[in-house]
């Protein structure tokens, strides 16, 4: 009596454990918006919650009890939740993550997925069980996102290519402004030619050619030979002035050429890793920028080996050092400090990263301003639309990289240092 007195408070606090554990189980499913279900040993459907229900057939009142997800899904989806649901019933083992799933109707979804085995009070496993989240709002998001980046990320590289093209152009208009000056000057050199001597000399001999005094020794007419041999040599000094100014076009459209090559070279290049001798790289950006910093008396010290080649994205890698150059050239413009002077370097740091430094002794960097120096739209400069360091310091982290500075304040010049992946050789 007393062992039967004692079992039946036990079966019924179990059978009313197991009734708050029904209730709280329906109450899940009832009011849970992850798609919650359980599958038997053919991937049927044999509970699931009310929101799989409504997200399947678009009613609470309608069952998915007894069905798969052929009868939702297109066939490669099903198939492939066939198969991972049979893995986990022959391993025993769960299986976690994001899935992107195409429903009958042709929309397509993103869910959080964990598929796990069912076991039964004797440790058999007799089905699977899972959880799916609908991230498909926060899916879509991500892809905007994303697409926002990109956008910004190209504009950057437009911004790139603006800045090196304005570059191009100022440094096109400083040479044909000499082009101007040496074109000029011939002109002048030949306005200055004696012509009018050698037309009078010419009058001369035609008047009294075949007056034999005229042309005697001590007469006005023996003076005419060496008169022609000053001339001659008069004529030979200006022949060679003008041919120096005609050198100097020479050279100085020779230069624009050049530029001119530079920019269509990196303009039509493409986003792409490749070979690049850094060396040339980084003295073609020199060279763009050459006209205007030899007009400024701005003296460029070049601190690297020729030939130093490296895998990287060469066109970014332009824009970022034609944006530091011109950086620095502003700095040294504003200082004081003589002889004004921009330094380059590149190294190898470490074994698998190499670096690319300009440095310039120009105005130098306010400590309370080295934070915000790379923040779009902070610039210290009257004419300056703080874009050109924001856009490098993008470049140099699109590339694996990152664009940092160094300054011991105002009038101590500064320092840039643009890190990228990959060893110089």
């Amino acid at each position: 009596m007393q062992t039967q007195s004692a079992n039946r408070p036990t079966g019924q606090a179990s059978s009313s454990r197991l009734e708050d554990v029904d209730i709280r189980i329906r109450n899940l499913l009832q009011r849970t918006e992850d798609l919650i279900y359980f599958k038997d040993l053919n991937s049927v459907i044999t509970l699931c919650s009310d929101s799989m229900t409504v997200r399947f057939t678009g009613s609470s009142d309608e069952s998915i009890v007894g069905k798969s997800d052929f009868d939702f899904f297109d066939r490669e989806c099903a198939e492939k939740f066939f198969a991972d649901e049979q893995e986990i019933i022959r391993t025993g083992k769960p299986i976690f993550g994001v899935v992107q799933t195409e429903l009958r109707d042709g929309k397509t979804a993103w869910v959080s997925s964990s598929k796990l085995p069912l076991f039964d009070v004797e440790g058999k496993i007799i089905g699977t069980f899972g959880i799916s989240r609908d991230i498909t709002a926060q899916r879509e998001m991500e892809l905007e996102l994303h697409k926002s980046n990109q956008k910004l990320v190209d504009a950057s590289r437009r911004a790139g290519m603006a800045e090196i093209a304005t570059n191009v152009l100022h440094n096109v208009g400083n040479v044909l402004t000499s082009v101007k000056i040496s074109v000029s000057h011939s002109g002048d050199l030949c306005e200055g030619f004696a012509f009018d001597k050698i037309e009078r000399v010419a009058d001369l001999i035609e008047q009294h050619g075949t007056d034999e005094d005229f042309f005697a020794p001590e007469s006005r007419g023996s003076h005419i030979p060496e008169f022609l041999r000053q001339l001659t040599k008069s004529f030979e000094a200006e022949q060679s002035k003008v041919r120096a100014e005609l050198a100097n076009c020479r050279r100085h459209l020779d230069h624009i050429s050049t530029i001119v090559a530079q920019q269509q070279d990196y303009a039509t290049a493409s986003k792409v890793i490749e070979r690049v001798d850094l060396s040339k790289l980084i003295s073609d950006a020199i060279t763009m920028s050459s006209s205007s910093l030899e007009n400024h008396n701005i003296r460029v010290v070049r601190d690297f080996d020729e030939g130093l080649l490296v895998e990287t994205d060469k066109h970014q890698i332009l824009q970022i050092i034609v944006n530091l150059i011109r950086n620095a050239k502003h700095a040294c413009l504003e200082s004081e400090s003589l002889p004004k002077q921009i330094m380059i370097s590149a190294s190898n740091i470490g074994q698998d990263r190499f670096s690319i430094r300009v440095s310039d002794n120009g105005i130098g960097i306010a400590k309370e301003n080295i934070l915000k120096l790379f923040t779009y739209g902070f610039t210290t400069r009257d004419k300056g639309k703080g874009f050109g360091l924001h856009s490098c310091a993008n470049s140099a982290r699109e590339l694996g990289g990152s664009l940092a500075v160094k300054s011991e304040g105002l009038g101590k010049g500064a320092t840039f240092v643009l890190t990228l992946p990959g060893k110089l050789k």
